[in-house]
């Protein structure tokens, strides 16, 4: 299976990976994400658990979210036609119904981590 996972930051350089030959039925997000982290520094993640949503991802590529500023890591699925290697924003992609815990890609998805201005209530400030 080949998963596209993207990562943005504002109108910074747009860094992509695929990744190959999972097992998307036994494969979480997470998981791909650890895979990448592996093969690719710009990749390295940390994050929290919340049970029970699982994984919230506090930090990508060494750029940490900024909860003072309501600054955040957002998780996007993509249409197929969306080209990851062009950056334009979140524009074809909507916010994954489903966190990184409980995503499991198929063959040929494309999600987008989208770092951004996201206004939240005061206990997203404990996050």
């Amino acid at each position: 299976a080949n998963v596209t996972y993207s990562i943005q930051v504002y109108d910074y350089k747009l860094s992509t990976i695929k990744v190959l030959d999972l097992e998307p039925r036994n494969t979480t997000f997470f998981d791909i994400m650890e895979t990448a982290q592996k093969e690719d520094n710009r990749f390295r993640f940390t994050y929290k658990n919340y049970r029970p949503f699982g994984a919230f991802i506090t930090s990508i590529g060494g750029v940490v979210q900024d909860t003072s500023k309501q600054l955040v890591w957002m998780f996007y699925k993509c249409n197929k036609n969306v080209d990851p290697a062009v950056f334009n924003g979140v524009k074809g992609c909507k916010l994954s119904d489903t966190g990184v815990s409980d995503t499991y890609p198929k063959d040929g998805d494309i999600y987008l981590f989208h770092y951004e201005h996201h206004p939240w209530n005061k206990t997203m400030n404990q996050l």
